[in-house]
């Protein structure tokens, strides 16, 4: 096990942040199928984190980074150990590295190169607290590539990899982010033979105020609806060229976006939004919603956002 060095690695990576957690071993396994699946290299990263105080204190300084580089080669050689059993030993390229600094800072320097980022939540490491939620949404908000939030599940609920045949879900409103997540998600349903289910909900912050309140049947109400139901379709239309044995289920909305995705991801295998995306049809703001979807989703959950 090294010191990580900082050097880029080759575009399609899959990387899993680690720290001990019941959290971070849900994300090892998924993001270990997640890179089988796709025949993509598996990158285990670790944050060895020193706080300030220490520093004060050269030695002390020192004695707690070793302490903790020493925790992390444990942790991380677990994780491997955790990632070829999740794909019963099949071919995987797996590298386990560590960084010293923050868990946010470490895990978004490096995503430049990476296909997706996967976290586990809903866990908390003894010693790095990886996956407290001010750290997932730092980590989502500022990532440079696709981020997988793999969420703790009650019981009941039954594991991602039990969920092979259901449909792929994909928050669409229209934005660049919200555009980079259909793309995402229509490759994802493609490679897995999935149903894609593009969800377009708007709700009534941003619409005229005579719609608050109005019922379904109000002949303005209608006619909202058909536009965004027909700027849907030209969407998905666009791209279905390119997935041509892909079927799309279209769902067009006006209810609370959060809502309607947390509904659909209870038989869901994945949900797909854009972040930091503000809708072309009528204002949505998906980066909201895919904050608000972080503690809800009853799968897991891929943020989107557009390279560049």
């Amino acid at each position: 096990m090294e010191r990580d060095s900082g050097r880029p690695e080759g575009v399609g990576l899959v990387c899993v942040g680690v720290d001990g957690s019941e959290g971070s071993a849900r994300a090892v396994r998924w993001a270990a199928r997640y890179a089988l699946a796709g025949a993509l290299p598996l990158r285990l990263l670790y944050a060895v984190t020193v706080p300030s105080v220490f520093y004060t204190e050269p030695m002390a300084a020192r004695f707690v980074e070793d302490e903790r580089t020493r925790i992390a080669e444990k942790v991380l050689g677990d994780a491997a150990d955790a990632a070829r059993a999740a794909v019963d030993g099949a071919d995987l390229t797996i590298d386990a590295s560590y960084e010293v600094g923050s868990p946010s800072e470490v895990l978004i320097g490096r995503t430049a190169d990476a296909r997706l980022l996967v976290m586990g939540t809903r866990g908390h490491g003894e010693l790095t607290g990886l996956f407290v939620g001010s750290v997932t949404r730092a980590v989502v908000g500022h990532a440079h590539c696709a981020v997988a939030v793999i969420p703790g599940l009650p019981d009941g609920v039954p594991d991602p990899a039990d969920k092979a045949g259901a449909p792929v879900v994909v928050g669409v409103d229209g934005s660049e982010a919200g555009l980079a997540a259909l793309d995402f998600a229509y490759a994802e349903a493609d490679s897995r033979g999935a149903e894609l289910v593009a969800v377009h909900v708007w709700s009534d912050a941003g619409v005229h105020p005579r719609l608050l309140g109005s019922r379904a049947d109000d002949p303005y109400w209608r006619r909202v609806q058909r536009t965004e139901e027909e700027q849907l379709r030209g969407l998905v239309e666009e791209r279905a060229a390119q997935h041509p044995g892909t079927w799309v289920r279209q769902v067009v909305e006006r209810e609370n976006p959060a809502k309607i995705l947390t509904e659909w991801s209870a038989d869901a295998q994945l949900v797909v939004t854009g972040s930091r995306g503000r809708g072309g049809f009528t204002g949505l703001v998906l980066g909201s919603t895919s904050h608000a979807l972080l503690h809800r989703t009853k799968c897991p959950l891929v943020v989107v956002r557009p390279r560049g």
